[in-house]
């Protein structure tokens, strides 16, 4: 993998989202155009699918950062929503599952490789949603945090504890995420489930307020839509 660091495109503006009030208020941001992202090692475009308005995020380098940064948006603890659906990109490894999701509490830093100094992060494996594979199949979301806890570190050392089975998950099928975050807690839900799928009780680092964005995995493209940011 090449580890260097790739500003594909900036997109900055200053309309395409809503902030309401100031702070620990709920931030909205409708995701139907490139306003106000700032795409990091991707490439976006605002496109409809599969009947909803939305922002497409493609990724064809193996770069240590895929992420679109929502500009404005800032939480330490609360509850952050989205819509998405992911797949991978064709002509991609088999290995690959249409890997996509949230980070947050991020920093970023111009002078360290990847552009971040820190973030949390929750994603999906779209194909494993529904595999028949057990392996596969307990693989469905995952938690890792950037960059000293990534996935493999995490499975290696707790297994089964970051990650999690999710029916409800699919390739390229709008799926709705809900993250609630409290200090060293966080809870993960699919869907209109009640029920978290995934629950970790010692996110890996000190809470502090950072920012949100849209996260994706290699040779993956994904859609976001409907992004809510709710700060405690």
């Amino acid at each position: 993998m090449r580890l260097k660091y790739t500003l594909s495109v900036l997109a900055v503006f200053s309309a395409g989202c809503m902030l309401v009030g100031e702070n620990h208020d709920m931030q909205k941001y409708p995701l139907d155009s490139l306003t106000g992202l700032q795409l990091m090692g991707v490439t976006g475009s605002a496109e409809t699918f599969k009947g909803k308005a939305a922002v497409r995020i493609g990724n064809h380098t193996e770069d240590l950062s895929r992420i679109a940064l929502v500009t404005g948006s800032h939480l330490r603890n609360g509850t952050i929503e989205v819509d998405l659906a992911a797949q991978p990109i064709k002509g991609a490894d088999p290995s690959v599952r249409g890997f996509a999701g949230l980070i947050f509490r991020a920093a970023t830093d111009d002078t360290v490789l990847g552009g971040f100094s820190r973030y949390e992060y929750f994603y999906l494996r779209a194909t494993n949603g529904r595999s028949t594979d057990p392996e596969r199949s307990a693989h469905v979301v995952q938690y890792a945090s950037f960059p000293n806890y990534p996935w493999e570190r995490l499975r290696s050392e707790a297994p089964g504890r970051y990650e999690a089975h999710s029916a409800d998950v699919d390739v390229a099928v709008w799926t709705h995420m809900t993250i609630q975050v409290h200090d060293r807690m966080a809870k993960f839900f699919i869907g209109s489930a009640k029920e978290p799928c995934l629950v970790v009780h010692d996110l890996k680092q000190d809470p502090a307020d950072g920012s949100v964005g849209l996260w994706l995995g290699p040779q993956s493209e994904a859609w976001f839509a409907n992004l809510v940011v709710k700060p405690e």
